[in-house]
């Protein structure tokens, strides 16, 4: 399982849902179901190749940073 911690942002938990699914297009376990500790918090089990998960990761760097940097999957 991979923790994604967005406490740093200043997001509540419905703000970063809505980021996560509209400006990444991910669908991210959101950390509520964990505890309200982890409100801001995404939870995913990436069971898929690895270049699913750069694609993904690549996608949150674009909207966190507002650029796209490649990263190289060998």
């Amino acid at each position: 399982m991979v923790w994604l911690d967005f406490g740093a942002y200043g997001m509540d938990d419905a703000e970063l849902k809505r980021c996560m699914i509209e400006d990444a297009g991910l669908g991210l376990a959101s950390g509520l179901m964990f505890g309200t500790e982890a409100k801001v918090v995404c939870a995913s089990t990436p069971a898929c190749p690895l270049a699913t998960v750069s694609l993904a990761m690549e996608k949150l760097y674009a909207v966190f940073f507002g650029t796209l940097t490649p990263i190289i999957v060998q």
